[in-house]
C-alpha cells in the first residue's frame, strides 16, 4: 500500500457528494433501527436487514433487494462488533467507526452504492456466496482484516473498485457519494452515544441533504492520510 497524506480545506453546506477524507463535526444522532435478519452471509456478515424504526430519513434502497417496506439491506462495517436479532440500536450519522475510528473509504461507498443500484457486477442477491464475498472486501477496504482469504469474486470486486476510484478513467473518484457509516449503541443520552456499541453499518442518505444534517456542518478540514493502493498492484498483494 502506498500512503498518500491529504488535507483539504474547509467546504460549504450541503454538497451533493463528499470526499473520501471529509467528515462530519460529530456523529449526528438520527433515531432508532431495528436488527431483524441476516438474509445472506456466512453467519457473522452478509446481508444484513434492517428495519427503519424512527430514522429521521429514509435510507435508499429500503423496501427492496430480500427487504420489507420499512427495511433496507446493508453490510456491517467493523469485524468484530456484535448485534442481536431483535436488538433496537440507537443510530448516530458518521463518515467513520466510532470505535476503531476508520474512515469510510471511497471503495466502500463505491461498492455499496454499486450494490444498492443493482449494477454490481456478478452479484447475485439473497445468496451466500455473493453476501460473503462482499461482506469481506468491506471488511479489508475498512481496515477489519489482512486479506480476503482467497475470496475470487471479493479480490474482482477489491480490483474493481480500485479502478473506479483511482484510475483515471474511472466512473467514481475519491468521493463517498451518499454513503455513511451508522454509528449503532445501546442507548443515548443528551443526544450523545451512550451504554454498549452495537455493530456500525453501510447507509446511503438522500442527496441533496435534508434540512436535519443542516445544523451539523459538513467539515472538510482534517489532517489525514488515506491509503491508496496502486491501480496497477497485482491481486496478491492484497
Amino acid at each position: 500500500m502506498k500512503l498518500r497524506s491529504i488535507c483539504i480545506a474547509a467546504v460549504a453546506l450541503l454538497l451533493p457528494t463528499l470526499s473520501a477524507t471529509q467528515s462530519f463535526a460529530a456523529p449526528q444522532y438520527v433515531g432508532t433501527m431495528r436488527f431483524d435478519s441476516l438474509l445472506a452471509g456466512n453467519g457473522s456478515g452478509g446481508e444484513f436487514a434492517w428495519t427503519n424504526l424512527t430514522l429521521n430519513f429514509t435510507p435508499k434502497g429500503q423496501g427492496q433487494h430480500g427487504a420489507g417496506p420499512n427495511q433496507f439491506v446493508t453490510f456491517c462495517v467493523e469485524e468484530s462488533e456484535n448485534i442481536g436479532y431483535g436488538q433496537t440500536a440507537h443510530s448516530f450519522l458518521n463518515t467513520k467507526s466510532e470505535t476503531t475510528g476508520v474512515a469510510l473509504k471511497a471503495e466502500t461507498a463505491f461498492l455499496y452504492t454499486q450494490f444498492l443500484n443493482g449494477t454490481l457486477s456478478g452479484y447475485t442477491y439473497n445468496t451466500n456466496a455473493s453476501a460473503t464475498s462482499l461482506q469481506l472486501a468491506i471488511w479489508y477496504l475498512q481496515e477489519q482484516i489482512g486479506s480476503v482469504g482467497g475470496d475470487t469474486q471479493a479480490q474482482t470486486w477489491l480490483d474493481l473498485a480500485d479502478y473506479e476510484v483511482h484510475n483515471a478513467s474511472g466512473s467514481w473518484g475519491e468521493t463517498i457519494g451518499n454513503v455513511r457509516i451508522l454509528n449503532n449503541w445501546t442507548s443515548v443520552s443528551n443526544g450523545a452515544p451512550s451504554g454498549t456499541a452495537l455493530q456500525d453499518m453501510l447507509v446511503s442518505i438522500p442527496l441533496p441533504a435534508p434540512v436535519w444534517m443542516a445544523g451539523i456542518g459538513l467539515f472538510g478540514v482534517i489532517g489525514g492520510s488515506v491509503y491508496r493502493r496502486r491501480s496497477n498492484r497485482s491481486p496478491s498483494t492484497l
